[in-house]
């Protein structure tokens, strides 16, 4: 779809973060800030270090929920939480809806 200029993607298949991040690097997207949508960021490299996972570069932005992130169970992957009225939340990276700019 087509929205300011740029044109997106949304998958809507159930997948793991990082089978997402392999699709999106095939139709050469990058991660888009969008448990319900992935928004590209992790810190499997370095607890509480959040970088974008197609770049490598920190978040120069949050909006993190409150208590968020608290890595519960070794959460490693950044998404918009539909239950928090879509601010950021770390996720287990098992399953969710990924949208990216291709």
């Amino acid at each position: 779809m087509l929205f300011s200029g740029s044109c997106y993607s949304l998958r809507r298949q159930l997948k793991t973060w990082h089978d997402a991040m392999l699709d999106m690097h095939k139709m050469n997207g990058t991660d888009v800030t969008t448990h319900d949508f992935w928004i590209g960021g992790t810190d499997a490299d370095v607890e509480g270090s959040w970088t974008y996972g197609s770049t490598g570069s920190i978040f120069g932005f949050t909006d993190w929920y409150q208590g968020e992130p608290d890595n519960y169970k070794n959460q490693d992957c950044a998404g918009l939480y539909r239950f928090y009225d879509f601010k950021w939340d770390d996720g287990d990276c098992i399953q969710s809806v990924f949208l990216f700019k291709i």
